[in-house]
């Protein structure tokens, strides 16, 4: 054999023990940082689960997990994924979750301390299998149980486990009997629907339930037309946004969402130097609120009432329902003769009124429930209930 040939082959040999040597390091140093149970697998009659690298996971850095669902049954099956007790030294860690269905992965997200439920209404067909990988990332003496289990199991009715869960309920009357509200402090009303965020505001007498976005769609007038004695809220700038918005984002939950009474009541209280006070600025200037509000109108998708807001807030502390921009109620206060009417608004966590023409306010959506929608978790900003729809 000629010499170059030896030399090339003495070459790939010591790259060959060199990358071996470096995949043994490699190995030696993964398993410094991260720790795994043995294989587990965990089958009943209908379901196959194969938690390949265990159920409990600990370690640094960045963690891979590899897990397998198979359904062994003839009928589809619904389940969820969750990460229980987790712990980790920094905040900011993050997860990802490649699946073998591309519909089910997730981007990079930020995981929640405690119990987070990081997959839910996922489907699976019989006798298939499904394969995950599941990253964790800027672990720092991380530790966490995984939980792969039957949607039916932990499902409930939202209005069940909003009872069951809360201590702190206020009890009024609207236009639909007996309503259970969230007092403005509490800590256990978060509800998403896919990845949007909801506050609960409260159960109606009928069994829908009230929930307003936590962040804002945008901004908007409320009226941009002057009207001496006649103004509609249909005719309003800030309907038609509400509207297209509905249409344009939440049409596919319309099976879930509920018509809900929106409080715009235009009876006039008085008449003073051509200025038309409406009844809604008697009471909300009385501080005299009532849910029970005149010729309350039937819609989809709405905003709060200033009604709403002066019962649920507590004393000074407006929690939740405090925002970093003053937004709009959907009460009506006063028209001055000729001119645009004036809007109550919630400013700083406070009522105050602002003329409809001048100003584009945030928008905070408000729309009911089903009353019998369905729900997984625990109500708190890192488990929030979780709306299973179909």
């Amino acid at each position: 054999m000629k010499l170059k040939y030896k030399v090339m082959l003495s070459i790939i040999a010591v790259l060959v023990a060199f990358c071996s040597f470096l995949e043994y390091k490699y190995q030696v140093f993964m398993k410094a940082q991260q720790k795994f149970e043995e294989s587990l697998v965990f089958v009943d009659e209908n379901l196959s689960v194969n938690y390949l690298t265990g159920n409990h996971i600990t370690g640094n850095g960045t963690i891979k997990v590899h897990f397998s669902i198979t359904n062994t049954s003839a009928n589809k099956i619904k389940y969820f994924i969750s990460l229980n007790s987790v712990y980790n030294d920094k905040d900011e860690v993050t997860y990802s979750l490649n699946s073998s269905k591309l519909n089910d992965n997730v981007d990079f997200q930020k995981l929640n301390l405690g119990d987070s439920i990081i997959g839910s209404n996922l489907g699976i067909e019989p006798m298939e299998t499904v394969s995950y990988d599941l990253f964790i990332n800027n672990a720092m003496n991380f530790k966490m149980d995984i939980n792969i289990g039957y949607e039916k199991d932990f499902v409930n009715l939202l209005s069940d486990l909003i009872i069951g869960n809360s201590y702190n309920l206020l009890t009024d009357e609207n236009n639909n009997g007996e309503v259970k509200l969230f007092p403005a402090n509490s800590d256990n009303n978060y509800v998403t629907i896919d990845d949007t965020m909801y506050r609960i505001l409260g159960i109606n007498g009928n069994g829908t339930i009230m929930i307003m976005m936590n962040n804002k769609i945008g901004d908007s007038k409320f009226y941009d037309t002057p009207h001496l004695l006649s103004i509609d809220y249909n005719e309003t700038v800030l309907n038609n946004y509400l509207n297209d918005y509905y249409q344009n984002n939440l049409t596919k939950y319309d099976n879930i969402i509920s018509d809900g009474s929106y409080c715009s009541d235009v009876s006039l209280f008085n008449t003073v130097n051509y200025v038309n006070y409406y009844d809604n600025y008697n009471r909300i200037s009385n501080n005299n609120p009532t849910l029970k509000c005149n010729n309350p109108l039937t819609k989809k998708i709405g905003i709060i009432s200033a009604d709403l807001f002066l019962k649920i807030k507590n004393n000074d502390d407006a929690g939740f329902l405090k925002k970093d921009e003053t937004y709009y109620t959907s009460n009506f206060a006063y028209l001055r003769s000729g001119n645009y009417p004036n809007m109550i608004t919630i400013k700083e966590g406070n009522v105050d009124y602002n003329n409809t023409a001048d100003n584009e306010l945030a928008i905070y959506p408000v729309i009911n429930l089903n009353s019998d929608v369905l729900a997984i978790g625990a109500g708190t900003s890192s488990n929030p209930y979780q709306i299973i729809y179909q």
